[in-house]
């Protein structure tokens, strides 16, 4: 079965409600480091990485954990409904594993964004 790469750095990280649908059979591949600008709404982290954003572009963007992994076409599918659904893109970036899918805000700012420097579990409003 075909497996897709993508990388996670919010609510899909390992630890996080979302993690989960990344589906059993998901393979860690490994942690990198992204750089991009990230907001807080509802728990659920807006990453921007090259956004003309003038709401965006005032914070300084930051250094980001990005965990890696592999997994089949069915649950990247269901992932990536969600992602989309909640006004998210896909992105294909280059990380230290080769060509990554990761999702990001582009130059959509939704009301209520609050500027965080790392998404951890002290960020988020309910636990």
């Amino acid at each position: 079965m075909k497996q897709i790469q993508i990388g996670t750095y919010g609510s899909l990280k390992e630890g996080f409600h979302n993690h989960r649908g990344l589906g059993e059979n998901k393979e860690f591949v490994g942690k990198d480091k992204i750089t991009g600008t990230m907001f807080l709404r509802y728990n659920y982290p807006h990453l921007y990485l090259n956004s003309q954003n003038p709401q965006i572009t005032k914070e300084k963007p930051t250094e980001h954990t990005l965990e890696v992994y592999k997994i089949d076409q069915e649950h990247f599918n269901v992932i990536d409904r969600m992602e989309k659904s909640s006004g998210y893109e896909q992105e294909k970036i280059k990380t230290i594993y080769g060509e990554t899918i990761i999702w990001v805000n582009k130059d959509y700012f939704p009301p209520g964004l609050k500027y965080i420097k790392e998404y951890t579990k002290e960020t988020l409003q309910w636990k």
